[in-house]
């Protein structure tokens, strides 16, 4: 019963349809740490799952609630948001940041149809609710959305410095491709924004991104 990637058992107990509702959304997002994503955790031993990235990145919202302030963003609505975000890779998967256009056209509509399935589970209300907050995030509709995407990229970018480019370096990745594809989103906290262009130039002096 114990064979990898097995189906969880639910219990039997009796539940109204709500609660049961709920349970089971609960222990299907418990999936997500199936996902692996391309970035290694900082002691470069293996790759990070997407669960761990979804708290890593809520934990950095917690971490600047003051850049969340000074720009008037609703943090407990950006932690929803991170908390949520990547849910529907449970079934779609993760997109490495770097695919092609072909990629992300694909993964956009794989996400949408996982979106509906998982989301699905709940309840109308809570349903509607997960939904616009995955839509959220996806569109960046609101000052929230880009705040996280802010984080979204800088934990990754992080990572990857701190094990002296591996990813980077395993998809030969280079600094123009992380500069067009992801340093933009870093531009609602200023600080951050100039923080990480330096660092990618280090990256590069140290080879770990390709010139």
């Amino acid at each position: 019963m114990n064979e990898e990637k097995s189906e969880p058992l639910f219990p039997s107990a009796k539940a109204s349809a709500k609660l049961t509702r709920r349970l089971r959304f609960l222990l299907e997002a418990d999936k997500l740490r199936r996902i692996e994503r391309q970035t290694f955790i900082s002691d470069s031993s293996r790759r990070e799952n997407s669960a761990e990235h979804s708290w890593h990145l809520a934990l950095a919202l917690l971490l600047f609630s003051d850049a969340a302030q000074a720009i008037n963003v609703n943090l407990e609505r950006a932690i929803q948001i991170a908390l949520v975000h990547d849910l529907v890779e449970i079934y779609a998967g993760d997109t490495f940041v770097y695919a092609d256009d072909a990629a992300q056209i694909s993964r956009l509509e794989d996400e949408r149809a996982a979106a509906t399935r998982l989301f699905g589970m709940l309840d109308d209300e809570q349903n509607a609710e997960f939904r616009a907050l995955w839509e959220e995030y996806e569109f960046k509709t609101s000052p929230e959305a880009r705040f996280v995407a802010t984080f979204d990229r800088l934990c990754p970018m992080l990572l990857n410095f701190a094990t002296q480019g591996r990813a980077w370096r395993k998809h030969g990745v280079s600094v123009g491709q992380v500069r067009e594809r992801t340093l933009p989103d870093l531009e609602s906290v200023p600080e951050l924004h100039a923080w990480a262009d330096e660092m990618l130039n280090e990256a590069v002096e140290l080879g770990f991104l390709k010139p």
